[in-house]
Parts: C-alpha cells; structure tokens; sequence
C-alpha cells in the first residue's frame, strides 16, 4: 500500500489529505522506488514521527526515523533496565553532534539516541563481528540462528561453545585496514546465541581467552532465540543511520574520531561507559583476559581531558566512590540510585549508588535533582 501511494505521487497524483498527513511506515517492509532514493536534492529519508510529508509534489523520508528496537544482548553492566534515568542527563544539543561511544557493549544508549551520525566501538572483536553482521549480512545470521533455537539444549550449547572457542584460536578476524574487520556469520550466530543461553548472560573468558560461561538450565523468562522482528530493525537502524562499527579500544579512536569531524563538521558527544571502579580492593571488575584494573582510570582521565580540551560534551557513568569523584572532580557530577542484575542470586541485587559525570549544563535536570541539594562553584553536586 506505502509503495503504492509514493509511486502514484511520484507520477503528480494525489490522494486524501487527510490520509496522507496519517500515513504510518510499516518499518521492516519499507519500500522506495530507487528513483526516490537517486533523485537530485531530495534524497529518500525517514521522519521522527513515521509520517509522510509532501513538497513540490515529492515525497521525502527523514532521516530521523525511530526505530522500535531493544539491545539483542543481555550485557554485565548494560544500562537498558535503567534507561530512562540515565537518558535524562543527556545534553540538550545532542541532535547538533556526533555520537560517540567506545565501550558499546549491548549498545543501549545507542538504541535510545538512534543518533543521525555516530561512531562506536569495542575491544570485544566477537561483538563488533555481530553487530557487523547483523548491519549487512542480516538473513544470512537469522537462518543460522534458527538452526541453533531448533537444536538447543546443554550438550548442544557445550558443542557450540567449543566451536566459538577454537574459532578464537584460530581466527584473528583478519583485518583489511585499522578500523574493520573482516566478518564471520557462524562466529555471530554463535556469539549471539551463547550470549542468550548462558547463564546471566555473562561474557566472561578464562585466563586463556576462552568463554566459560555454562549454560542456564534455568531458562525461564529468557527471550526468544530468534526475535526476527527486533533484529531486523536492529539492522534497518545500523543501516539508514550512518553508524559506523570499530573495533577498537577507546585510546586508539582518535584518528577515526578526526574522521567524523571533518566530514560533518560538528563537535561530538561521547557516552562513556566502562568497567567500573572496583567497590572494593582487587574487585572483580574484568569479564575477560585483558583485566580492567584502578590503573586504567588514570588513562581514561587523560582521555576525557583532551575530549573537553576539543569541545566536545561527555558523559562519564561508574560506582559512586571517593576515588572516582576525586579523579573528574572539575566536571558536573550528580548521583542517583539504580538497579542492578549481576549476582547469581536473585535476592542479593540490591540497588547501587552511581554518578554520572558531564562536562556540560543541562538545565532540565533541575526538576530531577535531590531537594534541598546544591551544587558548588564548580558545578559539583554536594552530597
């Protein structure tokens, strides 16, 4: 029907006014004609409210699309469950910039911004090669991870789990330049479907590079293997939106991130999102062999110093401790509660205390912030 309609005002008919102003895009069966995509100074893009606009008797798609889409991956420290609270810190120019995040993980944050432009990474190749896939290579990755829903079971997911462990030994994920690397389908698939039926969801390796998570004999209230439907808009959001996949550590981004610059010509927005500051001496605070450890937040601190030094805006999420609020104590600094589901036992996931820390003003946060608390001189919330 949406095909129709565009092909009848692409030939100069029209229809109800009304219907048109009304028009929904069904979001995985969109259809342009190629002409509309190819045709001189209008370009085919994607609106925020999924309507249709005319002008001068053409059709356009906006860009700014929503997609109707959830994380495909459960992810130790993933900031779905609490979204909404973190999303309220956002800076209010953020549609003006380039969004980047270098500890993607199960990309919530990028989900929720659906940014027009951006540039993501991780350390984790296997995670990077899924949401690779996933972005152009999406039916080929479903009709594998159907296979694996049909034959899931505990002796199965151990047979699966040694297949992604020797592909780990033997494959490097060669890469055809610093920022890309080259893509493997079965590797997703499997990454994809360890992730779902492991238990709680962790991507933990041993000393040896090796994923030693064991299967979740329990798998009550686990989603769908195959959610075809959420996929797929995984991918059609990767794809209409420039985002761009690395696989990278965040200290190795600069150059890419110059890239960006240039081309647009916009300042950034940089979610950051990494392990956390252990709660207490020698925490566990790493899910593979490369550790994270207290050392590594001195380096991030350079790092967020020189994003500020360049102007852009960050937004720095981790334990509310002493250390952590002395290391960026120049920055904006606010505090809240959230929810936690990493302990093995359901009862002991209390809530945590976090801060998030900005270089920036948001003055919608007023109706959010503690009555009776203020800020001091140097913008820092006392607690």
């Amino acid at each position: 029907m949406f095909k129709e309609k565009v092909d009848l005002l692409h030939q100069g008919k029209n229809y109800d006014e009304k219907e048109r102003k009304n028009e929904k895009i069904n979001l995985f069966v969109l259809d342009l004609p190629d002409r509309l995509h190819q045709h001189r100074g209008i370009g085919a893009r994607v609106c925020l409210d999924h309507r249709l606009h005319a002008r001068d008797g053409e059709w356009m798609v906006k860009r700014s699309m929503r997609f109707d889409v959830r994380p495909f991956l459960r992810w130790t420290g993933g900031k779905q469950r609490n979204i909404k609270k973190f999303a309220r810190y956002l800076p209010e120019d953020l549609r003006k910039r380039i969004y980047i995040e270098p500890f993607v993980g199960s990309g919530a944050m990028l989900i929720h911004v659906q940014p027009d432009h951006g540039l993501v990474s991780d350390i984790n190749p296997h995670l990077i090669n899924a949401y690779q896939v996933i972005k152009t290579d999406l039916h080929a990755f479903l009709f594998r991870l159907e296979r694996f829903a049909e034959d899931d079971c505990e002796v199965f997911f151990n047979k699966v789990r040694d297949e992604f462990n020797q592909f780990k030994a033997t494959n490097k994920y060669d890469k055809t330049d610093d920022r890309y690397i080259e893509m493997d389908v079965d590797q997703a698939a499997r990454f994809v479907y360890l992730n779902d039926r492991c238990f709680n969801g962790l991507n933990r390796e041993n000393s040896s590079g090796d994923f030693n998570v064991s299967f979740a004999k329990d798998l009550k209230g686990l989603k769908e293997i195959v959610n075809t439907k959420n996929f797929t808009g995984i991918s059609a959001l990767l794809r209409e939106k420039d985002i761009s996949l690395l696989h990278s550590d965040y200290k190795s981004m600069t150059a890419f991130i110059d890239d960006k610059v240039s081309e647009f010509g916009k300042k950034c927005f940089f979610f950051i999102d990494p392990p956390y500051y252990p709660l207490k001496k020698n925490g566990f605070t790493g899910y593979n062999k490369n550790k994270w450890d207290a050392s590594e937040f001195s380096l991030l601190q350079v790092f967020i110093r020189k994003i500020n030094e360049n102007g852009h805006e960050f937004m720095l999420c981790n334990h509310d401790v002493p250390k952590i609020r002395e290391m960026f104590k120049e920055y904006t600094i606010e505090s809240h509660v959230v929810s936690r589901c990493v302990s093995c036992d359901a009862r002991h996931r209390e809530p945590a205390k976090e801060v998030v820390i900005m270089n920036y003003n948001n003055s919608s946060l007023a109706d959010y912030l503690t009555p009776g608390v203020s800020k001091g001189s140097n913008g820092v919330k006392q607690i």
